[in-house]
């Protein structure tokens, strides 16, 4: 009887913590003119994601990046001014699926200002939990955000960065 209680406790903890583990990652993509780097939000949990009834949206806090050197992530914490906008927002509404596929608009909030794009995710299985993976290129000039430069202006950030996006299919599941 106690072995059967266990079992069932085990197999109930286990199930959970498999739902709960899919969070959603983003990745932003800066290029410079001498390299190349990324900065990860990862763990994007169930505070941050909220489901409405036309759309899905993420709140992504800036100060959770997690750049290759803290002086990185300093710059992305001025840059997007962080201490007055703690928070970049995705709005993705569902437009067709299969089971492969997923195509969204998605709106995305810097600062106070917003762009629309259509992105097309693909589906994929990660350590046995499945997610929506596919990216948006963006302009930082069109979120009134100065590409940073330093070395005395030598090193200098493109205006285009690449974000990516990891959302957990459970996520954007139509109800």
């Amino acid at each position: 009887m106690k072995a059967n209680f266990f079992f069932f406790v085990i197999l109930f903890l286990s199930l959970g913590f498999q739902k709960i583990g899919a969070q959603a990652e983003v990745v932003v993509e800066v290029t410079t003119n001498v390299n190349q780097f990324s900065c990860e939000c990862k763990g994007l949990s169930r505070e941050h994601l909220s489901k409405y009834e036309s759309y899905h949206e993420i709140l992504i806090p800036v100060a959770n990046f997690d750049c290759p050197k803290k002086m990185m992530e300093r710059d992305l914490l001025k840059l997007f001014e962080a201490d007055k906008f703690p928070e970049i927002q995705l709005f993705l509404e569902p437009q067709s699926i299969n089971s492969k596929a997923l195509s969204v608009k998605i709106a995305i909030r810097i600062k106070e200002i917003l762009h629309k794009y259509e992105v097309n995710l693909v589906k994929i299985i990660e350590d046995k939990q499945a997610f929506y993976i596919g990216s948006q290129v963006i302009s930082l000039d069109n979120y009134g955000l100065e590409p940073p430069t330093k070395a005395l202006g030598f090193v200098k950030v493109r205006d285009h960065v690449n974000i990516k996006f990891k959302i957990p299919v459970h996520f954007l599941a139509q109800p």
